[in-house]
């Protein structure tokens, strides 16, 4: 018995699996844990971990609960590699009910440095806002400015160069 196919349907065929394949984000992935813990103090308890990615995308979740309470954090990270630019978002609540959160935005500048700013609000509800600025120097390493501006007008501002080790670190 001889068997064929249709060349229409053979290209039906092809056209649908090809554009598929090419509609999905091969790098996108998501994965879930969840389970219980006993700690060294005898404590014990139930976890769960999210993370999904995508291009551009991070998201990370975990929620921790024992007989002291539930903690959780969560983080996103959005970039966008056309124009150089990314965001993320942290936040952290602990048992006792207070909670911690941090905002970044960062973009990649013509002159090839990188600017970042930001806010961080400490678990008392004390703010501190972010500035700095990232450049690659010719020999390998890299100049970090940054500065630290607290809401009772406190600040402090360093400047480093970090150098990568031969064991890359």
């Amino acid at each position: 018995m001889n068997f064929r196919i249709h060349p229409m349907f053979a290209a039906v065929l092809a056209a649908t699996l090809f554009s598929g394949l090419a509609s999905t984000d091969a790098s996108a992935w998501e994965r879930s844990r969840s389970g219980n813990f006993a700690g060294a103090a005898g404590e014990s308890g139930e976890y769960q971990t999210t993370r999904e990615r995508s291009r551009g995308n991070v998201k990370r979740s975990s929620r921790w609960s024992s007989e002291r309470g539930e903690v959780s954090r969560s983080q996103e990270r959005q970039a966008n590699p056309e124009d150089g630019t990314w965001q993320s978002e942290r936040s952290r609540s602990r048992a006792d009910g207070t909670t911690s959160t941090s905002t970044r935005q960062g973009q990649r500048n013509e002159d090839g440095t990188y600017s970042v700013s930001g806010e961080s609000v400490n678990a008392k509800g004390r703010s501190t806002q972010v500035e700095r600025t990232v450049t690659p120097n010719g020999d390998g390493s890299t100049s970090v400015t940054s500065t630290y501006s607290r809401d009772d007008g406190k600040s402090v501002s360093s400047e480093k160069t970090v150098t990568q080790t031969e064991d890359g670190r």
